[in-house]
């Protein structure tokens, strides 16, 4: 089957749950974008280096928006 017949698979199956970041990153796309990915949720950890994945404008604002919100929320607590 060539590529471009290949179908987008919406739940990602890992053997590992996502980091904090990737979370992040899968919300902040499924919000800004119309295709949705679903995984079992996140451990809520943060792995350095983390690199953004070249993205849409939109989802790089949205995750960008999520990361300040985090930041914030961290620091009032």
């Amino acid at each position: 089957m060539p590529e471009s017949e290949v179908a987008l698979v919406d739940y990602l199956g890992v053997s590992k749950l996502p980091c904090k970041a990737c979370l992040m990153y899968i919300k902040a796309s499924n919000k800004t974008t119309d295709h949705k990915f679903y995984t079992r949720g996140g451990h809520n950890k943060w792995y350095f280096p983390w690199a953004l994945p070249p993205s849409e404008p939109q989802v790089v604002e949205e995750f960008l928006d999520r990361i300040t919100h985090f930041v914030a929320h961290m620091l009032q607590g």
